[in-house]
């Protein structure tokens, strides 16, 4: 089984980590893939890995440290669960890999703890570190963070320091700026440091993809730091020992140490001032941010006062859609039980009316047979004979009863109707029932008044020819 691999890119922030950690993949490391995304400041990406990066500001946290507040210069302490959850994650970036990148420039004051870590692990860790002029990452810092020079000139002593102060001789120096001169002389040195070979045609589009000398803003020189009025004597041996060592150079850290051997308190004391001013600019922005938040509190609860008033008013208007609702759907019911009950009367009536058209037609039909008889009666020979033969009877009859009958409308009624019975005696005889006898009887004994009245109704009825039920004719006005 191939031994795990790890190499770590240690150095300042803003120092150039990013762009060395970018080219470690073509030596056949992986960066995993849970990366920070790339910002404004840095486009082509930070190549972080962000469980790493949380993972250890839960540790500067826990010694009350941040990557800008470096307050304590003694050792980082940890807890055994701290130690525990270290070698998880470890064990979770080698899952898919044996080869793998750490770049995250907290880890320069973490190496005590991470190094332990790694044995603890059986890894097998290179450590790179790079080098940027000092000037240079504070200017950068100012402008990416609005951290004072002074101040970033001060965070880079106290994290190379840290960083060689655990490597010693054995350090590995990048220079930031050579690499951008001659990115491929320097990806040579990494490739024979960490055993691999390098691919110079991968290396070629790498260097046309991702290194650009255009990309380094600011390019303060050694007589620069020399003779700038915020550096300090510490920072510019330290940097003159670390620059040495990009070209070459065999002097050590030792003698540093041996001039420097703990930082001054008056270096400590400055941090400290700029992490008091941080902290007072920090809580006036949290000020500012609450007083915000508090002014956004309240309109929001106005806001919500008012859609809460606003919500009742339309629960109000829906209730009353719902009242009208139901009223409407019971009147629509009704509506429609009184269509149904229309249209059965309809049917009903549709049906009378069918019913009466078959009974006329069948009265028609009657009418019909007793017209044709009655035409036949008429025409036939022994009815003329007869009306022949009683002419000498009816004559003077008529001729000596009518001058008699002159002033009795009612009699001379009831002979105009007896001879149209005469004439008509098939329509007499339809129109002939016991109740009308009897009542015919009646009116001419003892309602002779009237006689008049109802005899007329009797033979308008004889006169249309039409056969009528027995309601109705036999009736007088008062």
């Amino acid at each position: 089984m191939m031994s795990r691999q790890l190499v770590v890119i240690l150095g300042m922030h803003r120092s150039g980590t990013s762009l060395i950690t970018k080219s470690i993949e073509l030596l056949g490391y992986s960066l995993g893939d849970n990366l920070m995304p790339a910002g404004v400041d840095n486009p082509k990406g930070f190549w972080e890995d962000l469980d790493i990066v949380q993972f250890n500001d839960k540790l500067l946290a826990h010694n009350q440290m941040s990557w800008d507040s470096l307050l304590d210069s003694s050792p980082v302490v940890f807890t055994k669960d701290l130690q525990q959850e270290a070698l998880t994650l470890l064990e979770s970036k080698f899952l898919n890999t044996n080869r793998f990148i750490i770049k995250d420039p907290r880890m320069s004051l973490l190496l005590d703890f991470w190094s332990r870590c790694f044995v603890e692990a059986d890894i097998s860790v290179y450590y790179l570190t790079v080098y940027r002029q000092p000037l240079d990452i504070a200017a950068s810092l100012h402008a990416r963070n609005g951290i004072e020079v002074e101040h970033g000139l001060l965070l880079t002593y106290r994290y190379n320091r840290a960083l060689m102060t655990f490597l010693g001789d054995s350090v590995f120096v990048v220079g930031y700026r050579q690499f951008l001169e001659n990115p491929l002389r320097e990806l040579s040195r990494i490739a024979g440091r960490i055993g691999s070979v390098l691919d110079n045609e991968r290396a070629g589009s790498f260097i046309k993809n991702f290194v650009d000398p255009g990309i380094s803003h600011h390019e303060f020189t050694d007589e620069d730091l020399v003779g700038h009025e915020l550096v300090f004597p510490e920072l510019v041996d330290l940097a003159a020992i670390m620059s040495g060592m990009v070209d070459g150079s065999m002097q050590g850290f030792d003698s540093h140490l041996i001039k420097y051997p703990e930082p001054r308190s008056s270096l400590a004391l400055s941090l400290f001032e700029f992490q008091v001013k941080a902290d007072f600019k920090l809580k006036a922005l949290l000020k500012a941010n609450i007083q915000e938040y508090d002014l956004g509190n309240k309109l929001l609860e106005g806001a919500q006062k008012q859609l809460e008033a606003d919500l009742i008013d339309v629960a109000g208007r829906l209730s009353e859609r719902e009242d009208h609702i139901d009223l409407l759907v019971a009147d629509v019911s009704k509506l429609v039980a009184d269509v149904a009950k229309e249209r059965k009367l309809q049917e009903e009536h549709k049906r009378e009316q069918e019913e009466h058209k078959r009974e006329v037609a069948g009265y028609q039909q009657h009418l019909g047979d007793f017209n044709r008889v009655h035409n036949d009666v008429l025409g036939s020979v022994s009815f003329r004979l007869g009306r022949a033969l009683t002419y000498p009877v009816r004559k003077p009859v008529t001729f000596w009863l009518l001058p008699r009958l002159k002033g009795n409308n009612g009699r001379l009624a009831v002979v105009k109707f007896i001879r149209t019975c005469v004439a008509k005696p098939i329509v007499a005889l339809r129109m002939m029932s016991p109740r009308r006898v009897k009542n015919f009887f009646l009116l001419l004994t003892d309602q002779q008044d009237l006689a008049e009245q109802v005899v007329g109704n009797y033979q308008s009825e004889m006169e249309k020819e039409v056969l009528v039920p027995d309601e109705g004719v036999h009736h007088h006005s008062d």
